[in-house]
């Protein structure tokens, strides 16, 4: 078997042929392109196995690019590479259906794993678009053999058999009239139904109300238009997402004689694009600073890459070692400066962990304690001692803590300012945590401070929407604590009332059993 074949385009030599060295030292066969024209021109006349694409590039940019691509070879994956920071790139490479996305400048260990992971699954599709072109053959075959000896035709039966219990997809036959035939042992688990109860039934019956209109309309479709052979789309099943497709089998008169359907597991890209989309509420800082950090790292990536490969040879001299280590250690300094730059334009990926909840409170008060006391601001804490941990990001979280608690210092001192109070007012915030619920960990914070009119309360998680002075506001803050709160699939809600005061309350899953 010849080894994968990988396409890299990139407008940048250095990137290219960097790639190209790293990827044939492992064993691949790589060609590279250095415009989309050329990439298409490439494709058009070979198979190849993955596509590394860099998003920004003069011409014809990889959007547009992964598009045309699209059109000429459907299954095949691709892999985005690129320094550009912009949340509209990253939702219109996930919307054309890239296969990952990787930040520049690239880790060339982690770009490895993707390749090889996609080259399995393109793998994994091209055979198995394979075997179903055998056997809808095969299915229009059984017809014919009904003519022929009997130990022909079990013998085939057989071999069919075999091969759709083999496939690692849901497979389901159904006849001309929808009536199901066969299912494969996938499709039963999927179902969970047993061979015997599935026989005969509508092969509607195995689907949400949403989807059986669809299903119908597709086999109503493959009756009346011989033309129609094929159909799918992406659907919601048991807690998985697959991608759906419908065969029609035609006799040689095409006189349609049933259908195969088959559900490919695609849950894992899903959620891939889903994570990326939630970035949607969050701003970008704009086009200046993305400009600024794609012509930083584009060329840390070539230098990264190059210090990467020398520090893999194995004769490399010890102090040779470290003057690259060091280089790599400033390239990755300079990462994290150019990410704090974008901290309010693109969330990086959370790092999970154990976290206590009551104990990041306390943290996060510390932070803030010499100025709360120095304001008279009192704060009350009603924590529940048996809440369950949970998987976070104790960074970001504490993020979301600080900016609640910062509006609730500055509604409070506006309250204070603007006068109006009697002697018993008491600026005040009462912090709340509870654990006694069946799948959420509770957090809520309720301040005395000026509250929020009803008529821009459902804007205040809008990016650059603020309600303070020029100069002391960005509008980011509850924008980036709503996304980051989505983002651990939590949710955050908010209730006001003017010159009483406001009240935030976090919901994050829980995944721990109680303390206790």
């Amino acid at each position: 078997m010849k080894a994968p074949k990988i396409l890299v385009v990139d407008d940048e030599e250095n990137v290219r042929t960097m790639l190209k060295t790293f990827f044939t030292r492992k064993g691949y066969r790589v060609e590279t392109a250095a415009s989309g024209d050329e990439a298409l021109k490439a494709i058009k006349g070979d198979v190849f196995d993955v596509a590394l694409v860099d998003i920004m590039m003069p011409g014809m940019d990889g959007i547009t690019l992964t598009k045309k691509i699209k059109e000429l070879s459907e299954e095949l994956p691709i892999i985005i590479m690129t320094a550009h920071p912009d949340r509209d790139y990253v939702l219109s490479a996930l919307r054309e259906g890239v296969f990952d996305f990787k930040q520049k400048p690239i880790a060339l260990e982690e770009l490895y794993y993707a390749v090889r992971e996609a080259i399995h699954k393109v793998r994994l599709i091209r055979e198995n678009k394979s075997l179903i072109e055998e056997l809808r053959d095969m299915t229009a075959n059984l017809y014919k053999l009904l003519a022929e000896k009997s130990g022909d035709l079990i013998k085939e039966k057989n071999r069919l058999e075999a091969m759709i219990e083999g496939m690692n997809e849901a497979v389901i036959f159904c006849d001309e009239n929808d009536a199901i035939l066969n299912m494969n042992k996938y499709a039963l688990n999927l179902f969970k139904i047993k061979r015997e109860d599935s026989i005969g039934k509508n092969l509607y019956l195995h689907h949400k109300k949403e989807t059986y209109p669809k299903i119908k309309h597709v086999l109503d479709t493959f009756k009346s238009h011989k033309d129609k052979n094929y159909m799918e789309w992406d659907a919601h099943i048991a807690d998985r997402w697959f991608n759906l497709r419908f065969s029609a089998v035609r006799d040689d008169s095409n006189k349609y004689q049933g259908t195969i359907a088959n559900f490919i597991d695609i849950t894992e890209r899903k959620l891939f694009q889903m994570q990326f989309a939630k970035t949607e509420k969050l701003a970008s800082i704009g086009g200046l600073t993305a400009g600024i950090t794609h012509e930083i790292l584009n060329p840390l990536n070539i230098i990264s890459g190059n210090v990467q490969m020398k520090l893999m040879e194995k004769d490399i001299r010890e102090d040779d070692r470290k003057i690259y280590e060091n280089i790599q250690r400033q390239v990755e300094r300079i990462v994290n400066i150019v990410d704090g730059l974008l901290r309010f334009s693109k969330q990086r990926e959370p790092k999970m962990e154990d976290v206590d909840v009551n104990a990041l409170i306390e943290k996060t008060l510390s932070l803030l304690d010499y100025q709360l006391k120095l304001q008279n601001i009192i704060i009350e804490k009603e924590f529940d001692k048996s809440i369950p941990s949970i998987v976070a990001d104790s960074d970001q979280l504490e993020q979301v803590l600080m900016i609640i608690l910062i509006n609730a210092r500055d509604a409070l001192n506006k309250r204070e300012l603007k006068g109006g109070t009697d002697e018993h007012y008491k600026k005040k915030i009462i912090i709340t945590t509870r654990g006694n619920m069946p799948d959420y960990v509770e957090i809520s914070f309720t301040d005395t401070g000026m509250g929020i009119p009803l008529d821009i309360i459902s804007k205040i998680f809008d990016p650059f929407f603020t309600t303070k002075p020029e100069r002391e506001g960005t509008g980011l803050g509850l924008s980036i604590a709503h996304g980051i709160i989505e983002g651990h699939g939590g949710k955050i809600d908010v209730r006001s009332e003017v010159e009483k005061g406001t009240k935030f309350t976090i919901l994050l899953p829980c995944v721990y059993r109680t303390k206790t």
